[in-house]
């Protein structure tokens, strides 16, 4: 079979087979709660319902508590039950009946239990001698099954003030912490000592594993620090047994010990026993990122071995296998004769030119070095093993195997020689990677402008219009370099353009830049808006070798990258140079620079800006996603997924839009022009009206005459003063149930006023849930503020964004979309996003042309019934991401919000907004690889579609890998 057929039944296959899923979901306003009370005269064990008080609870959303409600007879908890071993959280009220039951002991679940809540805190306030904070595992299984991937799971100690609590799990013991459906296991979270609000809880919590208990979960935070000034600790014991933590990705505390640099009291200990993090679904760094996270807890001591024992010669091991796609860390004892403390560390990933060190064996007069890429070969090698032993009765203590290859895995071992010469004390096999690049630099030495100075010159040496700086907020990682050039300006008296120059001898770094197959350099910038893009100034990496030959690569990417604010990455095949004339084995110097391309006789335009530069790179031939035109899936193999996606935009075209009145009314059509109280607006579905009270009281927008010009009702609109809102409390005409979509549209009309805070929620609907930060309690909305970076400003501010509920991999979707929709200021602005099951569409109009940026992504249902706020994200702020002034709350006017409940096409869209006339609707799809050629513009008898000559180009490219250069 031809590999076009083949790939043909497979396509025909697939559109037949499409499908989809969507997980359970437990009714958050209506919960079950039990408190353990110890009541039983008999037992102590989880499974006597005589140990329980149990309770209806439901939210109090004026107060921001739960209120509880007693429910007979007391009974087990079970699947749907939020669970204390104590308060547990300091917003559920501990009930005031239990006041009365005396000391409290602790809760023992054995090999005859099995429980199953839906979650689990454990903790008791210390100053309350009343409340339990313990819970004893010596066999038996503990099972929690959680619908979110945020603070839901196993809580041991935090969350309320003073909080203490602890947990042992020993003998056979099964913990499994994990998503409702185990088939696809994404929520769940282990947290020892931490807290799901932020404030000064003081709190402590302790967590204990040994002989062949086996505890799983998805997060693990030990703890929360997010405040580094509150007290809040946790300590984990890995006397034995195996942690194992389910992971796709390294952010929101996967596995998290606290920000490296932070003083923390908590601890990470391990003895006897394993952590494995199954890491396989990581993409890019992530994998190696873990490694590098743990070893730089390990540097901290926030991750100890043997606690530290000062009688014991104890070794972290971190390791990475790709295979398994797993990441372990494991403590080993060495004995007092045998090398230890080993450079680098087992599992680190290092520069390609290591220089292996250890510390001698007590006994020692030499050493026998053993060195290779085969494990089992390196482990069993002898004095006889010519072709793997290394240096035989080496003096010293360390070792350099000269240049190695990039990304290679390579394992060695210290056998100690006895005075005899004779290797008496086999060492441990000890394991590191090479990088898979080969680091030119990375600014992360420069504490202070001097120290920058000393390696690259500006203006003050070069002569030449350019300025840099040692920068420690805008950076990738470390710190970066931020260049200012000023191309008007010249000690030479004509414009030249500005550059920054160093030498490979300044970096510290070999000039032979072809070792180890290098075939690119890369180089990462961040722009600023309102930097000069003209011809003659655009951005170049100059290269010199010691003979004085120069070669110049100039930014071929789009030359607007430099004026956005946000990290591009420029690749650039090495052969540009050496078809100059470089020679790449000895490079010389190195020039960054804008304009005037230095003695290529270029003149520049006299243009100005600033850029930050981060790490500089050389590559072998790797995969560059951006080079494999048929990749659909960024990684550079055209296979099954990408087919995938091919079926989902199978004949979708491209086409032309008018205005035209939406075949459906809208579920909820508020026009905000009356001035009443409550804000009752028309509406076509069957809400009750929005709460709040013009111009009255905190948090009350004012009524304002006139609204939007374009819209359908101008008479008014609400002003809302950037720390206002309304609330639609009653969705859809019901306070629970709802209904559950993937296709939904909201639309409103925006002023804004100056520039938002970070996340302006404009039409936003959440979880029922107190007023604090939570990844995953969004259901959809509608936003200002996005940003590029969303760690590091200068921030986006001002853009029009969208937010959508978790997709099948458990992460919120939309919110890092970047749509490049700039609200101006002061002018009435059409925004909307059409939300579909596989992509959704955000929109902005001034009522004259219609801008638009699609996110292909999937947006599984998700069940509107609860608040809507109009003018405020509720979850507040988080962090300290920009300042703690922004609050999410809208400083401008709304008017004239829908929300319909499907997918509104494009001439719906142009109909709400005003625009007139028709508009060219462009195929926008990753699969479109044969676009038509012609006049851009609709042509129905030629019109852009994907279709099986796209298949076709795919075909070509079936399951070849693409590399570059």
């Amino acid at each position: 079979m031809s590999k076009k057929l083949f790939l043909l039944t497979s396509f025909v296959l697939v559109l037949c087979l499409a499908g989809s899923t969507s997980a359970q979901i437990i009714d958050p306003n209506h919960w079950l709660a039990c408190w353990w009370s110890n009541g039983s005269t008999d037992s102590n064990l989880w499974s006597d319902p005589n140990n329980w008080y149990a309770a209806e609870m439901y939210w109090d959303e004026g107060n921001d508590v739960a209120a509880f409600y007693k429910r007979e007879p007391n009974q087990v908890p079970g699947p749907n039950d939020f669970v204390f071993i104590g308060q547990g959280v300091e917003w559920y009220t501990y009930p005031n009946h239990m006041a009365n039951f005396g000391p409290i002991g602790s809760c023992l679940i054995d090999s005859s239990v099995t429980a199953n809540p839906y979650s689990l805190y454990i903790g008791g306030d210390a100053t309350d001698p009343n409340q339990p904070n313990h819970l004893e595992m010596t066999g038996g299984t503990l099972t929690i099954r959680v619908d979110s991937d945020d603070w839901l799971g196993l809580l041991v100690g935090g969350h309320i003030e003073h909080g203490v609590g602890s947990m042992s799990v020993r003998g056979d013991s099964i913990v499994d912490v994990n998503w409702l459906d185990p088939a696809d296991p994404y929520g769940g979270l282990l947290d020892v000592g931490g807290g799901v609000d932020w404030g000064d809880y003081n709190s402590v919590g302790t967590f204990t594993m040994d002989d062949n208990a086996i505890v799983k979960c998805y997060h693990f935070d030990c703890p929360d620090t997010f405040n580094p000034a509150d007290r809040q600790e946790g300590h984990f014991n890995l006397l034995g047994g195996n942690l194992y933590i389910t992971a796709d990705n390294v952010e929101w505390g996967t596995f998290w010990l606290g920000d490296t640099g932070t003083a923390q009291t908590s601890t990470f200990d391990v003895h006897d026993g394993k952590v494995t993090i199954e890491s396989s679904g990581i993409e890019e760094d992530g994998p190696e990122q873990f490694v590098n996270l743990i070893n730089g807890w390990i540097d901290e001591g926030k991750i100890t071995a043997f606690g530290n024992d000062p009688n014991l010669r104890a070794e972290l091991y971190v390791s990475y296998d790709e295979s398994a796609g797993e990441t372990t860390l494991q403590a080993v004892a060495t004995e007092p004769n045998q090398a230890w403390n080993p450079s680098p560390r087992p599992g680190s990933r290092v520069d390609y030119r290591p220089v292996l060190s250890w510390t001698a064996g007590d006994n020692a007069s030499g050493h026998d070095v053993y060195f290779g890429t085969g494990k089992t070969a390196v482990e069993n090698a002898t004095t006889s093993s010519a072709e793997y032993e290394t240096q035989l009765g080496l003096a010293t203590t360390s070792y350099n195997p000269g240049l190695l290859e990039l990304d290679t895995h390579y394992y060695w071992r210290i056998d100690e020689v006895n005075a005899s010469s004779v290797a008496e004390w086999k060492g441990l096999v000890w394991d590191f990677r090479t990088a898979d690049y080969l680091a030119v630099e990375d600014f992360d030495d420069y504490a202070t402008n001097p120290e920058l100075y000393a390696v690259w010159d500006d203006y003050w040496t070069n002569e030449t219009g350019s300025e840099v700086f040692t920068e420690a907020g805008l950076v990738r990682a470390g710190r970066s370099m931020l260049f200012t050039y000023l191309n008007t300006y010249s000690i030479k008296g004509e414009e030249v353009g500005s550059k920054a120059d160093t030498d490979t001898t300044r970096l510290g770094i070999s000039p032979n830049w072809s070792a180890s197959g290098i075939e690119a350099v890369v180089l990462y910038f961040h722009g600023q808006v309102g930097n000069s893009t003209t011809v003659n100034d655009k951005m170049y990496l100059q290269l010199e070798d010691t003979s004085s030959n120069s070669g110049v690569a100039i930014y071929d990417g789009d030359p607007n990258d430099v004026a956005e604010a946000s990290w591009h990455e420029w690749n650039i095949d090495l052969g540009i140079f050496d078809a100059c004339g470089v020679d790449l084995a000895n490079v010389d110097k190195v020039h960054l620079g804008f304009g005037g391309y230095y003695e290529t006789g270029q003149t520049a335009d006299g243009g100005s800006g600033q850029v930050w530069f981060d790490d500089i790179r050389l590559y072998p031939t790797r995969c560059v996603p951006a080079f494999a035109a048929t990749d659909l899936t960024d990684d550079c193999i055209t296979g099954y997924e990408d087919m995938d996606i091919l079926v989902r935009d199978w004949l979708l075209s491209d086409g032309e839009g008018s205005p035209s009145a939406p075949e459906v009314g809208p579920v909820a059509w508020y026009t905000l022009d009356d001035s009443g109280t409550p804000l009752i607006a028309e509406n076509s579905g069957s809400l009750s009206g929005i709460d709040g009270v013009l111009g009255t009281g905190p948090n009350s927008p004012t009524w304002v005459s006139p609204g939007a010009p374009n819209g359908p009702n101008p008479a008014g609109a609400l002003d809302f003063g950037g720390n206002d809102y309304v609330t639609i409390p009653d969705f859809n005409g019901v306070s629970v149930g709802g209904f559950v979509t993937n296709t939904l549209t909201i639309t409103t009309w925006v002023k804004r006023n100056g520039d938002q805070s970070w996340w302006t929620g404009m039409v936003f609907c959440t979880r029922n849930v107190p007023d604090d930060w939570a990844e995953s309690v969004v259901h959809a909305g509608l936003s200002l503020g996005d940003e590029a970076d969303w760690e590091d400003p200068p921030f986006s501010l001002n853009e029009v964004a969208y937010h959508w509920d978790n997709d099948s991999e458990g992460e919120e979707v939309g919110w890092m979309f970047r749509t490049g929709l700039l609200v101006p200021d002061g002018l009435w602005t059409f925004a909307a996003v059409a939300v579909g099951p596989t992509q959704a569409t955000v929109y902005m109009s001034d009522g004259t042309t219609l801008s638009s940026a699609t996110n292909y992504h999937e947006h599984v249902p998700t069940r509107l019934d609860d608040v809507f706020y109009l003018g405020r994200d509720p979850r507040g702020v988080w962090g300290p991401y920009p300042d703690p002034s922004h609050t999410r709350h809208l400083d401008g006017q709304l008017d004239d919000v829908r929300i319909y409940n499907y997918t509104l096409p494009v001439g719906e869209i142009m109909y709400l907004a005003g625009v007139e006339g028709t508009v060219y609707v462009p195929l926008d799809s990753p699969a479109n690889l044969y676009p038509k050629e012609g006049p851009v513009g609709w042509d129905p008898n030629n019109p852009d579609i994907v279709n099986f000559m796209d298949y076709e180009v795919m075909a070509n490219d079936w399951l070849v890998e693409t590399l570059w250069p």
